[in-house]
């Protein structure tokens, strides 16, 4: 596309439509001319946001200077805004002032206009995906869905009974250790009846957290995959112990 570009330009410049205009474009003080010259410098070194500068600095003072074939170096603005991320409007635009150029000048070049007329097809369906992308201004966002907070309180909250459940495991251990040597040969003295009663408490409290904390856990781990907020009512959450159990209730929308 750089020869296409560089051919167009010079060829803008060749149908000056004045003696003194040419003259002035082939021995480099036109302004025109040398702003040109300045934005292919700058495409050839990939430097297109500052060609397409100079480019439109050029197609204006054509235009001021009344050259006829100044809808050219759209051409030239065009490819250059082509290869910049984010200014794919800005391209189509001057494409299409090509070919409003070209059409008003009769210059149905074929190779030419099919080319622009490719590149802007281009340009459309991009700025289409990025418009249903939510990034093409004034444009709706398309509606997405966000992980509900749910899931991770509940599967903290089944983190937080188990380790509750380690902790009475290891006052478990240690209360078990101590009735152990009250007794002798697997008799324990009446007086560690009390002691007794309450490792086989501790020891009922502790398979509880143990269960209960799983339970949570794993279904805190399946609401954070699957459970999405969508923004309707917000999920109730409620957790609680008793004396046979704890619990966890959830109210959400799946």
């Amino acid at each position: 596309m750089r020869l296409i570009l560089l051919s167009l330009a010079v060829l803008g410049f060749a149908l000056a439509p004045s003696l003194a205009a040419a003259q002035a474009a082939a021995d480099g003080s036109d302004p025109a001319r040398q702003a040109f010259e300045e934005g292919r410098a700058h495409f050839d070194d990939g430097r297109f946001l500052l060609a397409a500068e100079a480019f439109e600095r050029a197609y204006g003072l054509m235009r001021e200077g009344g050259m006829p074939n100044a809808w050219m170096i759209l051409f030239n603005v065009g490819t250059s805004l082509d290869e910049i991320r984010g200014r794919e409007q800005d391209a189509r635009d001057a494409y299409a002032g090509y070919l409003e150029g070209a059409l008003a000048a009769e210059d149905q070049t074929g190779a030419r206009i099919a080319l622009v007329q490719s590149r802007i097809r281009e340009l459309d369906l991009r700025l289409e995906v990025a418009a249903r992308a939510g990034a093409g201004p004034g444009t709706d966002a398309a509606p997405t869905t966000t992980m509900s907070p749910v899931g991770p309180i509940v599967l903290g909250g089944g983190g937080a009974i188990l380790l509750a459940a380690a902790i009475t495991a290891g006052v478990l251990a240690a209360e078990n250790d101590a009735l152990l040597a009250t007794c002798t040969d697997g008799v324990c003295p009446a007086s560690s009846r009390a002691q007794a009663e309450s490792v086989h408490g501790l020891a009922i409290a502790t398979d509880v957290l143990w269960i209960s904390g799983a339970v949570a856990a794993g279904t805190g781990l399946v609401l954070t995959l699957l459970l999405r907020d969508t923004h309707e009512a917000p999920p109730a959450v409620s957790a609680g112990c008793g004396p046979t159990g704890c619990g966890i209730q959830v109210r959400g929308t799946l």
